[in-house]
């Protein structure tokens, strides 16, 4: 079993994924996740799209997205990109701190993928970092025979 999955069984709320390689990282993670969970992302751009119909809701706004997670299935992840620009917010942050109960009880989960470690010192101790490495040199290797 890996640590992703690890800490959703554990029902850690928040993540915080510290990677350049965002698509990357949605794809290992959304993999790891298997079908025990419905898979969401946002970002700024394209708003919140499921994973499994490739459906875009009009979430634009940071604290939408966190809103609409709320009134997502249980046992959701919602991998929120570049949100570090965002958490420092005030608006933004008092919404993710007034959601944390509810993901606790629900098995609701953020992923915030970003390229910098940037947590509100508020909520460190709400959101776990979770290490993301880079690529082996056989996944390397395997990329390479593929091109």
């Amino acid at each position: 079993m890996s640590m992703f999955n690890n800490y959703l069984r554990s029902g850690y709320p928040a993540l915080w994924v510290q990677t350049h390689e965002e698509e990357r990282a949605t794809i290992t993670l959304s993999q790891e996740a298997g079908d025990r969970y419905g898979l969401y992302t946002w970002d700024m751009g394209r708003g919140l799209s499921d994973h499994s119909t490739g459906q875009v809701k009009q979430a634009a706004d940071p604290k939408s997205a966190l809103k609409q997670l709320e009134i997502l299935p249980e046992n959701s992840v919602l991998f929120a990109k570049d949100f570090h620009k965002f958490l420092g917010m005030t608006e933004v942050f008092r919404t993710f701190k007034n959601l944390l109960p509810k993901l606790k009880s629900t098995n609701r989960h953020v992923v915030f993928l970003s390229p910098v470690l940037q947590i509100p010192i508020e909520v460190q101790k709400d959101i776990n970092v979770m290490d993301f490495p880079l690529p082996t040199t056989q996944e390397l290797m395997a990329l390479a025979r593929q091109i």
